[in-house]
């Protein structure tokens, strides 16, 4: 996209990769709303099967 900049300074892959999905998810709502599936996910409700798949492309 043209429109967008993505600027990455420095990832520290041990921090990152000790992350779960709720710490990620937390601080991706952080910067935007995220997705309809990550907000359900944080208010703690139930994921269904195919609902989780997507979740999952989305957070890894």
């Amino acid at each position: 996209m043209s429109n967008y900049i993505y600027l990455v300074l420095y990832v520290d892959d041990k921090k990152a990769n000790r992350l779960n999905d709720k710490a990620i998810v937390i601080r991706w709502h952080k910067l935007c709303k995220g997705t309809v599936l990550t907000q359900k996910y944080i208010e703690g409700e139930k994921l269904s099967k195919a609902e989780l798949i997507f979740f999952n492309q989305a957070v890894k």
